[in-house]
C-alpha cells in the first residue's frame, strides 16, 4: 500500500542521496494511522497491531496480514512489517499524523532539500474531523527549511482525498502548473514551457482529466481480487501436492516392508524339511527321532520359527490394523481440511461482519459531516 506522499518522505530521508529531483508535490496527504483508526474498531485496531507485533519479533515480518486484521479499503495484500509501519505510533511510516511532536517533523520534512508543494483537501474523508488541518499544514511548512515551502501550498476547498470534482481536479492542476513555473522561475501568468519531460506529460495529463486516472484505479481495484483468488488457489494447490507427495511416500514404505517381508521369507524357508517330512509319511520308513529332531532344530532358526506361527488370522489381523490406523490417518487429515475450511468461513464471516461496520461507521461520520457543513479556511497561498 505505497504513497506518493510517504515515497516523498523516504526519498528525501535516504543516504546516500538517490539522484536529485526538481521539487516535491503531495496531495491530500494523510495519516495512515489516523485514517485507520476510522475504518476499524480501537480493539480491532489494538489487536492488529499486537498479531503485527508479535510476527516482526519473530522474524516474521514478511508474513501476510490476515483479511479480518486490516482494512476492507485494502484489497491487496499487506505483510505484517507494513502493516505496523503505517498504523503504529512512531512507525517507520509515521510522517503525517497530528500528534508528532515538532522534534519529529525536524526528521521528516526538516530534512527536504528542494521546494514543496503541499495541497491539502479540505472534505479529505480519511482525515478525521478533530484534526484542525490548518494548523497542521502551519506546523509542516514550519518545518520545512526556510524558502523551500511554496506560497502555492494550502487547502483546497470543497475537495475531497481524490478530487473527484472536475472542478477542483482542474484548480488543482493549475496550481501545479504556477509551481513548476516557480521552479524554472518564471513569472507568474507566463504560459508554461514544454521544454521538459515532465512538463509535457503534465500538460497531458491535464487535457486528459482527472477521470482518466480514476479509470485507472477502477481496473486495478477489478484485478486485485483475481490476484488476491488466484494466491489462494496456489495456497490450496501446494496444500494438495503436499497431501500426494507423503501419500506417495506412504506407499513407497508399505511396498519396502512387503518386499522385506517376502525376501526375509524365501530366506529362512528350507524347502527340504517339507520334502522329507513327506517321503517319510509315504514309505513308512522307520528313522531315528532324535537325530531327526536334532536336525530339524538346527534347520528351523528363530526367524523361521517366528514366520512359521503365522497364520491367516495374523495376517488378517495385522491387515484390519493396519486399516484402521490408515483410517485413523485419513480421518484426521479430514478433519484437518474440515477445520481450515471452518477458519476460512469465520474469516469471511468475520470480514462481512467488518465491513457492515464499516459502512455504518461511514454512514454515520457523513451523518456528522453533513451536520457540521459549512467551508473551512484556507491555508496561505493564492488561487
Amino acid at each position: 500500500m505505497p504513497k506518493g506522499c510517504q515515497a516523498i518522505m523516504t526519498y528525501a530521508s535516504t543516504e546516500p542521496a538517490p539522484p536529485p529531483v526538481d521539487g516535491y508535490i503531495m496531495q491530500a496527504p494523510t495519516s495512515d494511522r489516523e485514517t485507520a483508526g476510522l475504518l476499524m474498531p480501537q480493539d480491532l485496531l489494538s489487536a492488529s497491531l499486537e498479531y503485527a507485533g508479535d510476527l516482526i519479533a519473530k522474524g516474521k515480518e514478511k508474513t501476510i496480514m490476515p483479511a479480518s486484521f486490516i482494512p476492507s479499503i485494502i484489497t491487496s495484500p499487506v505483510t505484517a512489517y507494513r502493516w505496523y509501519s503505517l498504523a503504529s505510533v512512531g512507525g517507520d511510516d509515521d510522517f503525517f499524523s497530528s500528534d508528532l511532536p515538532t522534534s519529529a517533523l525536524q526528521f521528516t520534512f526538516g530534512r527536504l532539500d528542494k521546494p514543496m508543494l503541499i495541497l491539502m483537501s479540505e472534505k479529505d474523508e480519511m482525515v478525521p474531523l478533530t484534526v484542525d488541518k490548518e494548523l497542521l499544514l502551519g506546523k509542516w511548512v514550519k518545518a520545512i527549511p526556510e524558502g523551500l515551502a511554496s506560497e502555492q501550498s494550502q487547502i483546497i476547498t470543497t475537495a475531497d482525498h481524490e478530487l473527484s470534482e472536475e472542478r477542483v481536479a482542474r484548480y488543482f492542476v493549475g496550481l501545479v502548473v504556477e509551481f513548476l513555473k516557480e521552479l524554472n522561475k518564471e513569472p507568474a501568468g507566463a504560459p508554461l514551457k514544454l521544454q521538459q519531460p515532465h512538463h509535457r506529460a503534465l500538460l497531458q495529463v491535464y487535457k486528459m482529466g482527472i477521470p482518466y486516472s480514476r479509470q485507472i484505479n477502477a481496473a486495478f481495484e477489478q484485478v486485485t481480487p483475481l490476484v488476491a483468488a488466484g494466491f489462494k488457489v496456489l495456497r490450496t494447490t501446494r496444500d494438495i501436492s503436499i497431501l500426494l507427495a507423503v501419500i506417495q511416500v506412504l506407499t513407497v514404505f508399505l511396498l519396502g516392508l512387503i518386499l522385506i517381508a517376502l525376501v526375509v521369507l524365501l530366506y529362512c524357508v528350507n524347502p527340504d524339511l517339507e520334502v522329507r517330512l513327506h517321503l517319510d509319511d509315504a514309505c513308512n520308513t522307520p528313522f531315528d527321532t532324535d537325530v531327526y529332531q536334532e536336525e530339524r532344530q538346527a534347520i528351523i532358526t528363530p526367524w523361521l520359527r517366528y514366520f512359521a506361527g503365522i497364520t491367516l488370522w495374523s495376517v488378517l489381523r495385522t491387515f484390519l490394523s493396519l486399516l484402521a490406523v490408515a483410517g485413523l490417518a485419513g480421518a484426521a487429515t479430514w478433519h484437518f481440511f474440515l477445520a481450515k475450511q471452518w477458519v476460512e468461513d469465520v474469516e469471511y464471516e468475520g470480514n462481512v461482519d467488518a465491513d457492515k461496520a464499516l459502512e455504518d461507521l461511514d454512514d454515520d461520520a457523513q451523518a456528522e459531516g453533513g451536520g457540521n457543513g459549512g467551508n473551512k479556511g484556507k491555508g496561505k497561498g493564492k488561487k
